[in-house]
């Protein structure tokens, strides 16, 4: 019987989950919204490699389970690292708009 390995090297951002597949060691990002369907922080999940030739199923785990507000903050410094001041000051806007969400949603119940 066979054991399913777990990816070693992983980043985690809002809006994708990115793994080393440990099999053949090629990064797979994994889109929340479109390839994951799960917008919620992953405690666990079996994946499958998403280079064609491998397409060996792992697992993913530990992501982060901040605030969307927060997560999208941390993008940011990848986003300046790359010198995309832009898109980050439109990740930051993004950030105070689900920072009021979280707000306001709490304060209507």
């Amino acid at each position: 019987m066979s054991t399913v390995p777990c990816a070693q090297k992983k980043q985690t951002s809002y809006e994708n989950f990115v793994a080393e597949c440990p099999w053949c060691g090629q990064e797979s990002i994994f889109n929340r919204a479109t390839d994951l369907k799960d917008l919620t922080p992953i405690a666990f999940r079996t994946v499958s490699c998403l280079r064609q030739e491998c397409g060996k199923p792992f697992n993913i785990n530990d992501d982060s389970v901040n605030s969307a507000h927060e997560m999208l903050i941390f993008d940011c410094h990848g986003l300046l690292q790359l010198k995309h001041y832009m898109n980050c000051i439109l990740t930051l806007a993004q950030a105070h708009e689900a920072f009021l969400y979280l707000f306001t949603s709490l304060r209507s119940h």
